[in-house]
């Protein structure tokens, strides 16, 4: 869960602190070993698949792209940077900083993340779990799944699906909605596009995305919003949900496509997520 925290005192000055190693965005965060509510903050470098923190360069490493940080500043409270940020297929820049409250809970403030900053808390460093899903990493062995490209012309959309995994429903009357489900039918995919007609901006529409109607039957883990798209992400019960949404630059146009999956299945269907999100584009 990202909140804003307001820094009126700490502990110890900033430049006391390292900030190396990894951190969640709560406490999922910590024990989730396919990184998706993790960042690795600081000096840093991938070997073979894993993280090897207090070497090289200042970064970012993030679920879907990393920031390499540069011109590192220091005060009493906070630890400020340049960064250059690929995040998403999109790139970003600016300026970053880290708020320090104390040695185990920070606030990160970076191109591109959420305006509010993302409130995170020490992991244990030693743990090194595969950084498979941290961009800049080295790929892991190639997934056994193979992927179909589903193209909508009507919604404007394609996306690379999972063969032999979900199934398709079958489009609605325009064309413009379609289910996919898996043969148990626990799992399941919704892609569709609907018109802008009330002419909402992303961030708008983004906060839409964080009250849905059963917004009480949700627990947000995981928020990022670009520039003409946003992504969120957590738990619906015993399911893990994710939704990524695209503002089209063309026609203005809003598609989505919302993934729920049984929480036992996570190892499976992770890095499927991921290549339907990377995958996700207008036509």
């Amino acid at each position: 869960m990202m909140l804003l925290w307001f820094v009126c005192s700490v502990s110890a000055s900033a430049a006391s602190i390292s900030i190396n190693g990894w951190w969640g965005i709560d406490e999922e965060g910590c024990s989730d070993t396919d990184n998706q509510n993790r960042i690795a903050l600081g000096k840093w470098k991938s070997s073979k698949g894993s993280i090897k923190f207090g070497e090289g360069k200042e970064s970012i490493g993030l679920y879907d792209g990393k920031c390499v940080l540069s011109n590192k500043k220091e005060s009493s409270t906070e630890i400020t940077y340049q960064a250059s940020c690929d995040l998403a297929e999109e790139n970003y820049s600016g300026a970053a900083r880290v708020n320090i409250k104390d040695s185990n809970n920070i606030t990160l403030f970076y191109p591109g993340g959420d305006s509010e900053g993302t409130n995170l808390v020490r992991c244990d460093a030693t743990e090194q779990p595969k950084a498979k899903n941290i961009a800049i990493v080295e790929p892991t062995k190639k997934t056994t799944v193979d992927y179909f490209i589903y193209k909508n012309s009507e919604a404007g959309f394609i996306i690379d699906l999972p063969e032999d995994v979900l199934y398709p429903e079958g489009e609605s009357e325009n064309g413009m909605e379609q289910a996919f489900k898996s043969s148990d039918k626990e799992t399941v995919l919704f892609t569709y596009g609907e018109e802008n007609k009330d002419h909402k901006t992303i961030k708008e529409l983004y906060a839409d995305g964080l009250n849905p109607s059963d917004k009480n039957e949700k627990v947000f883990t995981y928020k990022r919003l670009g520039k003409s798209w946003f992504v969120v992400s957590g738990y619906h019960n015993n399911n893990i949900f994710y939704q990524k949404t695209i503002l089209s630059k063309t026609t203005g146009s809003v598609i989505s496509f919302y993934f729920e999956h049984p929480k036992s299945q996570k190892p499976f269907y992770n890095n499927i997520t991921v290549r339907m999100s990377k995958s996700f584009k207008e036509l």
